[in-house]
């Protein structure tokens, strides 16, 4: 992989990773703990279009 691709791929993984926590801790302080596992899914499936 050429510096520059690396680097996007990096970036876009730690701000996938600091999402997905910020959104972790948001969603279990409104959702009862069953709802967890699907909420979790549906986050990633709208995460995954505003990347590519």
């Amino acid at each position: 992989m050429e510096i520059k691709e690396q680097f996007l791929y990096f970036s876009s993984k730690s701000f996938l990773t600091a999402n997905h926590l910020k959104w972790s801790i948001f969603l279990q302080k409104k959702q009862p703990p069953r709802m967890k596992a699907s909420s979790g899914a549906a986050e990633a499936s709208c995460l995954v279009p505003l990347l590519f």
